[in-house]
Parts: structure tokens; sequence; C-alpha cells
């Protein structure tokens, strides 16, 4: 079993967005308002401005990768 940690998670929603779009798939509603509007959000959650993807954030403020996905 594969132990769940931020990084995953990221690689897994990229590789969701990625995929729908190889296959001639528009994303949802919510699918577009997640990857719109959840990078903006942790930003001005933890008042940073970085280039930063939005899981290295969570990671500069939290003790490890378990811990992520309770912040999350």
């Amino acid at each position: 079993m594969v132990n769940l940690t931020i990084t995953i998670l990221r690689h897994f929603l990229v590789g969701y967005q990625f995929a729908r779009s190889e296959m001639g798939l528009e994303l949802t509603q919510e699918d577009t308002d997640f990857y719109d509007n959840f990078q903006p959000w942790i930003q001005r959650h933890f008042n940073v401005r970085t280039s930063n993807s939005w899981s290295n954030i969570i990671l500069l403020f939290t003790r490890d990768e378990k811990m992520l996905l309770t912040v999350f």
C-alpha cells in the first residue's frame, strides 16, 4: 500500500487534468474552479507570493508530508 502524500496528490491531480485533455474531455466546472482558484487561495491563505506550487507552499508551513494532508 502506498502512503498518500501531498506530492502524490498533486501529481494525481495534474495527471487527471492531463488525461482528460488527452482524451478530448472538457473539464467540469468544478475542475475548472479548482485549477483556477486553488493556487491563488493557498497563496492568500499563507500570505505568500511565489511561483511554487500549492503543494510546495503547504510543505513550507508544515513539518512533514503526513501532516500536509491534514493541512490540505
